[in-house]
Protein backbone atom coordinates (compact mmCIF):
# COMPACT_ATOMS: atom_id res chain seq x y z
CA UNK A 1 0.00 0.00 0.00
CA UNK A 2 1.10 3.44 -0.59
CA UNK A 3 0.56 6.08 2.18
CA UNK A 4 -1.93 8.46 1.67
CA UNK A 5 -4.17 5.61 -0.36
CA UNK A 6 -7.81 4.98 0.51
CA UNK A 7 -8.64 1.33 0.07
CA UNK A 8 -11.54 -0.33 2.35
CA UNK A 9 -11.06 -2.42 5.25
CA UNK A 10 -13.46 -5.60 6.09
CA UNK A 11 -13.56 -5.49 10.05
CA UNK A 12 -14.29 -3.72 12.96
CA UNK A 13 -13.13 -0.30 13.89
CA UNK A 14 -11.20 -1.87 17.12
CA UNK A 15 -9.36 -4.09 14.74
CA UNK A 16 -8.05 -1.70 12.12
CA UNK A 17 -4.08 -2.20 11.52
CA UNK A 18 -1.85 -0.42 13.35
CA UNK A 19 -0.89 2.97 11.20
CA UNK A 20 -4.18 2.69 8.99
CA UNK A 21 -6.69 5.72 10.16
CA UNK A 22 -10.13 5.86 9.87
CA UNK A 23 -11.56 8.39 7.11
CA UNK A 24 -14.07 10.07 9.15
CA UNK A 25 -12.50 13.55 9.05
CA UNK A 26 -10.16 13.52 12.14
CA UNK A 27 -6.73 13.23 11.57
CA UNK A 28 -6.94 15.18 8.45
CA UNK A 29 -8.47 12.10 6.95
CA UNK A 30 -11.56 13.06 4.41
CA UNK A 31 -14.91 12.22 6.09
CA UNK A 32 -16.29 9.39 4.18
CA UNK A 33 -18.92 8.44 6.60
CA UNK A 34 -22.43 7.43 5.23
CA UNK A 35 -20.43 7.98 1.48
CA UNK A 36 -20.49 3.90 1.06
Amino acid sequence: MMPGMITFWHGTVENIPAGWHLCDGTEGTPNLRNKF
